[in-house]
């Protein structure tokens, strides 16, 4: 497989194979070019610069992801934190949880790569978390959580990334995306080696067998060794080795017919899980006592241990190195001494890793029962219909606009839709409500991430803009009428259109008069032939006599 160098072994995303089309669809389909080693870094900040000129959310979110994954392929570990965490917040603000998720998962794998535990863990729970409650099967979803359960394999914790593998196949049944089932396939069969190999370390030989037979029921037994073209040949091919590497543990298949297969594989393909299969072979050859050909297979594992960033392969290298050197010289005491040690430093880890999964579970419970207290806050703030903030919440940010001083420009603009009752009246409130919710969906792109949009009431709707000149002020006006006035309304509704009027008041001091000040620009909006925007700057006890109005 082409991969860069130190490439990771663990497919973080299943790489959504999609056609050319929308920015969120190009950047999916980016991803296994990444995976595979090449650096598209021009390409995602070409994706990201459309995406924001567009003002796609959607699009902007799934740049910064592959920002952010393209980053974490490179083991640039600083640069995935800062496009991850840019995801976090954008993500965040435009309340798209999945993408938040997935943001989180990738600033876990950086944290967890530059030795920063407690926090990658944080972000790792955080992640689950923020997929929990999510009912509707998605490619988004699959994606998010095949990343956390990966990343959970990475820090030695199998349990909790089987529980996610379940999740999944329920998932997949109804996703129906055959992409998604190969790279699960291979995830979960990965997962299942690496738990094998640390039970045989701590000499659960009849635990790690059960384990990793379970783990093949989930894997399709027809697969050829051959290849597709080209990512899903990439995928083949290690899920071969690792079939491979469960056939000579489970005594499937003689050692000279494993060796024969890996040759083939190895000689036509550069694959990534070579050092899984050299583990599994010195085992054998050490049961069959020949100690010599085990030693050349733990030495031919280190060659490739470059090519993987699990920890447990490197340390099941070590500690089968260190076995058949004190097998091959019983009577020598400094080989004793050294396996003892070995034997102890096995145990050490996976007692921490005990540990650290308690850790985990008791986080996941705090974090859900934050989420749980933080879901209720947020729907007492919340408008059931559109999901933007509601009369309270902006009725808090009135209060808070009365007792500021001395923060800057600050705008408020008060939108509503034109003559809203003829669409209630003619095509019936279901129609009515299925264009509020579009009306809310199309403001919330329009504005910037850190402003505030709420439902006012009926069909009037409220942005709260901190640090927003007049200029700055009267261009999201502009943007919102214009939006509106050229969405697709036929698409809802044969024959419908619908427009808006806007009031925007804007102040850098006058702070307690902006809501009022709004109104009355929205009422003159009105008055003025609506479909338009007026704005008021407030100045001391007036407002500015220069309104502008704009058709």
């Amino acid at each position: 497989m082409d991969m860069a160098p130190n490439a990771p072994s663990v497919v973080v995303d299943p790489a959504e194979r999609a056609p050319a089309g929308s920015i969120a669809e190009r950047a999916r389909a980016l991803l296994p070019r990444s995976w595979a080693g090449e650096d598209i870094g021009d390409l995602v900040s070409d994706l990201l610069q459309e995406a924001l000129e567009h003002r796609d959310v959607d699009g902007e979110c799934a740049a910064r992801f592959l920002g952010g994954a393209n980053a974490t392929f490179r083991r640039d570990h600083q640069g995935a934190i800062e496009w991850a965490g840019t995801l976090v917040e954008r993500a965040h603000s435009a309340g798209l949880f999945l993408w938040e998720s997935r943001g989180r998962n990738v600033l876990s794998r950086a944290y967890l790569a530059t030795g920063e535990e407690a926090l990658g863990i944080e972000e790792l729970v955080t992640a689950e978390v923020l997929t929990d409650g999510q009912a509707d099967p998605s490619g988004e979803l699959v994606a998010a959580v095949n990343g956390i359960a990966a990343t959970y394999m990475l820090l030695g914790l199998y349990e909790d990334s089987e529980r996610l593998y379940e999740r999944l196949a329920s998932m997949l049944e109804l996703v129906g995306d055959d992409w998604s089932h190969h790279v699960q396939d291979y995830n979960r069969l990965l997962n299942g080696a690496t738990w094998t190999l640390a039970l045989e370390q701590v000499g659960a030989s009849d635990q790690a067998q059960q384990r990793l037979r379970q783990a093949r029921a989930h894997a399709p037994r027809d697969r050829p060794d051959g290849i597709r073209s080209p990512i899903e040949g990439d995928i083949d091919v290690d899920l071969a080795l690792l079939t491979l590497f469960a056939e000579i543990s489970c005594h499937e298949v003689s050692v000279a017919d494993a060796q024969a297969r890996l040759a083939r594989l190895t000689t036509d393909h550069e694959a990534e899980s070579e050092s899984f299969v050299h583990i599994a072979l010195a085992l054998r050859l050490t049961e069959m006592g020949r100690l010599d050909e085990a030693r050349d297979e733990v030495d031919a594992g280190f060659e490739d241990l470059a090519r993987t960033d699990i920890e447990q392969v490197q340390l099941a290298l070590r500690w089968a190195r260190t076995r058949v050197a004190v097998l091959n010289e019983p009577d020598h005491a400094g080989l004793q001494e050294a396996w003892g040690y070995a034997q102890l430093l096995t145990d050490k880890v996976w007692e921490l890793r005990l540990r650290r999964r308690d850790a985990v579970l008791d986080r996941l419970h705090i974090r859900r029962l934050r989420s749980d207290h933080d879901r209720v806050e947020r729907a007492s703030l919340e408008d059931p219909l559109t999901g933007v903030a509601n009369r309270r919440r902006l009725d808090r940010e009135r209060a808070a606009l009365e007792r500021s001083t001395g923060v800057g420009w600050v705008a408020v603009l008060f939108v509503d839709l034109d003559d809203f009752k003829s669409v209630n009246d003619d095509l019936g409130h279901e129609v009515g409500d299925e264009v509020l919710r579009h009306v809310a969906d199309l403001l919330r792109r329009s504005v910037r991430s850190q402003d505030v949009l709420g439902r006012f009431g009926g069909d009037e709707y409220v942005i709260v803009a901190h640090t927003c000149d007049p200029e700055q002020a009267q261009a999201i006006g502009e943007r919102i009428v214009s939006t509106v006035r050229t969405h697709h309304w036929e698409d809802l509704h044969p024959g419908l259109s619908v427009s808006l009027s806007a009031g925007v008041a804007v102040t850098d001091h006058a702070y307690g008069q902006l809501f009022t000040a709004a109104d009355d620009a929205l009422y003159a909006a009105k008055r003025a032939g609506r479909d338009r925007l007026v704005l008021h700057r407030v100045d001391g006890e007036h407002l500015a006599p220069s309104a502008a109005v704009t058709p």
